[in-house]
């Protein structure tokens, strides 16, 4: 098997699996949690985008 990693310990692509795993468990076991954060998010970008108007 190869081995990925360098001295430096854990690798981008590691990294990047472990946060697909975080939002995909957020998606389909809290969808309260989801719906929250979507409303977060569309307030955030409504306020950015207010800014530049």
């Amino acid at each position: 098997m190869l081995d990925v990693r360098d001295d430096r310990g854990v690798t981008t692509i590691e990294w990047v699996g472990m946060a697909l795993l975080v939002v995909l468990v957020i998606a389909f076991l809290a969808p309260e949690v989801r719906s929250t954060v979507g409303d977060i998010w569309a307030n955030v970008t409504g306020e950015l985008s207010g800014v530049g108007s």
